[in-house]
């Protein structure tokens, strides 16, 4: 029973109450005008400890809640390069909030201040932001700490990035390539990346990390089983998935030009001592990974020199995936050779070219069909 005291002009009441734990609850609230406001909001309060609301944790500020729930349940279990990500959304958290307590915290609340962040933030940040608050309060709602989850149904908004080109049409390739083909020194690291990341589709961190032992020349294999992270530790770490981990086949020309530069590098690693980790992809002289920067400043100036539109190096995949299924290479092999796990991401991201397979196909089926009944009908 709450206990309902006046205090100057205003009332106030406290509740003290000991949970299934052995601790002790102690609630209060004051600067009601009357008693009867006071009494009728002790009563709510009440009805829900008795319905199991963590009240104590619903006083605790937004921030700190924030952490402990990150440090809980998601700093454990994802990439250093992930949690750059949500460090960042903390950072928002401790701006916008400040001292507010999560149970005070309203859908018109959230949406203001999504609606703000979005302003000063391209639309793919907002959404992330967006996305770690609202797993947050999720965790809170289903664990009785609020009673309604405030980022329901909240409207993301941002700032729309300057629209990039995303791969190069299959005749710009060919112009781009012989280009990089024609200019490639055993110096030039960057022209051998390119290579390959036309050939394989492999991601820039999975080429950085090939060792020498990855790669089975004689077999024309590469045997992807990690990644370089270029952006936080500059060292080896694990695939982006699981399915990352592969074995690609190459063509004889790619495989050329792979022997090559892996004869050099482990030459001069041998010779000098360094390198002791065995990567391909290191500068001639010192022996250390080429930088994701790097290779995307040599990228544009060849497609300057080119005359195609410039593109950064991820595009060499989204060319390799659209290149073989417009040549009817089957999704699941694509989804295999780029280290999908199924054909889901083709299927979203490439949709448009699967389409147009679709509809190619009709046609073939239907003449297909056509000249069957025809003949048997003769």
């Amino acid at each position: 029973m709450a206990s309902i005291t006046k205090r100057g002009k205003y009332w106030a009441y406290r509740i003290v109450r000991v949970d299934s734990n052995g601790k002790r609850i102690d609630i209060s609230k004051s600067g009601f005008r009357t008693k009867t406001e006071a009494l009728s909001a002790s009563k709510m309060v009440e009805t829900d400890l008795l319905y199991g609301y963590d009240l104590e944790s619903a006083r605790t500020q937004f921030r700190r809640y924030f952490r402990k729930w990150y440090e809980t349940t998601r700093e454990p279990y994802i990439t250093e390069r992930t949690q750059v990500n949500y460090k960042a959304t903390m950072d928002a958290v401790g701006k916008y909030y400040g001292d507010t307590s999560i149970g005070d915290i309203t859908a018109a609340d959230y949406q203001r201040i999504v609606a703000d962040y979005g302003k000063t933030h391209a639309h793919e940040t907002t959404r992330k932001f967006h996305h770690h608050m609202k797993a947050c309060f999720d965790y809170a709602f289903r664990n009785g700490v609020i009673k309604k989850d405030p980022t329901y149904s909240a409207k993301v908004t941002g700032k729309q990035s300057e629209k990039k080109t995303k791969y190069l049409s299959e005749s710009d390739m060919k112009k781009l390539m012989r280009h990089i083909f024609s200019t490639t020194t055993i110096e030039n690291t960057v022209n051998y990346m390119l290579i390959l990341a036309n050939a394989t589709g492999m991601r820039v961190g999975e080429i950085l990390g090939l060792t020498f032992d990855a790669v089975d020349l004689e077999h024309r294999i590469i045997h992807v089983r990690q990644a370089y992270d270029y952006v936080i530790t500059h060292r080896a770490k694990a695939t982006k998935t699981e399915s990352s981990v592969r074995e690609i086949a190459i063509d004889k020309m790619t495989a050329k030009y792979l022997s090559d530069i892996v004869a050099d590098r482990m030459e001069l690693s041998k010779q000098s001592g360094r390198n002791s980790d065995g990567f391909i992809f290191v500068n001639r002289g010192t022996l250390k990974p080429i930088s994701w920067a790097m290779v995307n400043k040599v990228l544009t100036r060849h497609c300057e020199q080119v005359g195609v539109p410039r593109i950064t190096s991820h595009a060499f995949r989204h060319t390799h995936i659209s290149y073989l299924l417009n040549n009817d290479i089957y999704e699941q092999y694509v989804s295999e050779r780029v280290g999908h796990a199924d054909t889901t991401m083709i299927r979203r991201v490439y949709g448009h070219v699967l389409d147009e397979l679709k509809t190619k196909s009709d046609s073939k089926v239907i003449h297909l069909v056509d000249k069957q009944i025809s003949s048997a009908g003769q």
